[in-house]
Parts: C-alpha cells; structure tokens; sequence
C-alpha cells in the first residue's frame, strides 16, 4: 500500500510541476509576441478586479446593518482598493514598471531550486548532476539580468523576459526529468 501511494505522490507531483511549466512556457511565449498587449491585459484584469473588490466591501460596509466592528475598515479597504485598481486601469504604464521585477524573482527563485537539485542529485550519486547545475546557474543569470534591467525598461526588454520564462520553463522540465530519473534508479537498487 506504501509503494502505490508514493507512486501516486509521485504522478500527482508530475502532473504539478509539468502544469507548472506548461504555464511558464505559454506565458513567455504569449508575453514574447505580444508584449505591449498583455502587459495591458494583465494591468486590467488587475485593475477591474481591484475595482470589483473595493466595491464589494464598499457596498458590504453599507449593507450592514447591526454588529458593526469597529477594526474592520471595510469602507476604508472598499474605497482604497477601488481607488488603486481605477489608478491602474488609467496608468497601466506605472504597474507594468514592476513585472521585470516580480518576474526576475520569480526566475530567480525557480532557478534556486533547480540548484538545489543538483546538489541533491550530486549528494546521490547522479552522474550527469553537473547539467542541472549549469541550468540553474544559467537561469540565475538571466533573472539577475532582468532584475538589474541592462535593457532598459520597453518592449524589448519585455520580449527578452518571455524568452527566458520559456527557457526556464524547459530548465525546469529538463531539471525534474533527471530528478526523476535518479530515483527510479535508487528505487530499483532499494528492491
């Protein structure tokens, strides 16, 4: 029962981290040829969404009726949220300033556990360790270079970042197949 269960973890663990990259993938390649455009997108469904939740809690305040808490600030939270997300949908430019940020982060944060694969895959004895510790390497160099932005902020610098979230994405796919491939090895030895 306790080898069907871990290869079910397993399978479940797969499907996550394949999601994952598929996403990372799409994302890069949409972000690659359109990146003016969904910059765009992704500041207005942040901002509307904004607004629709300010509002909620603008029109939740004033729907109550008794029981009021005096350390809610549901009218205060309504109002400034609805606030940010209209600032957003008029000046998308001001928010989209901050994705080369949050994006090298996130490639940096991915590539930081790919790095921590390959020391574990070193630890236990896989030959081939080194590729995912140059992959990670790579990709830690590429999040750093978009966060010290060497491209100054534009359109090419947003292309840049799509092409490097498609190959992290592939990074991460290649990482966990020799993650995966050693422990089946060390699965077989056990048996």
């Amino acid at each position: 029962m306790g080898k069907i269960s871990k290869l079910q973890e397993g399978n479940k663990f797969k499907f996550i981290v394949s999601g994952y990259a598929l996403i990372g993938f799409l994302a890069g390649l949409i972000l690659s040829i359109w990146p003016e455009e969904t910059i765009n997108f992704i500041c207005y469904v942040i901002g509307f969404s904004l607004i629709f939740f300010g509002g909620s809690k603008t029109i939740g305040y004033f729907r109550q009726k008794e029981n009021v808490s005096f350390y809610k600030f549901g009218l205060v939270v309504g109002v400034a949220c609805t606030a940010v997300g209209i600032f957003i949908i008029i000046k998308p430019d001001v928010i989209a300033s901050f994705f080369p940020l949050v994006l090298s982060l996130i490639i940096i944060i991915s590539s930081l556990v790919k790095l921590q694969s390959a020391a574990d895959l070193q630890r236990n004895g896989y030959e081939k360790w080194w590729i995912v510790l140059i992959l990670a390497i790579l990709g830690i160099g590429l999040g750093l270079t978009i966060m010290f932005n060497s491209f100054g902020f534009g359109m090419f610098l947003t292309r840049f970042i799509g092409i490097v979230l498609m190959l992290n994405s592939a990074m991460d796919i290649f990482s966990f197949f020799c993650v995966s491939k050693r422990m089946r090895e060390m699965n077989k030895t056990e048996e």
